[in-house]
């Protein structure tokens, strides 16, 4: 859930810092290139693969942890 109001911060609670750090940055670039149109297809690109990334980390750590999900 929280990748779906921040993108990227769901993979930081996931432990995956960098690539947490990476999504959020896409992101941001995603909101400045809307000036240039291109950002209109990359800013829904962005978000959705942050919360699919946040998704899978989770239910990896699940998994690893013996919870099942």
């Amino acid at each position: 859930m929280a990748s779906f109001f921040i993108p990227g911060l769901g993979t930081l609670i996931n432990g995956n810092t960098g690539l947490g750090i990476a999504i959020f940055a896409a992101y941001c670039f995603a909101w400045l290139t809307t000036m240039i149109l291109i950002g209109f297809l990359l800013l829904p690109a962005v978000w959705v693969w942050g919360m699919i990334d946040a998704y899978q980390g989770a239910k990896n750590w699940n998994t690893a942890h013996g919870i099942l999900s």
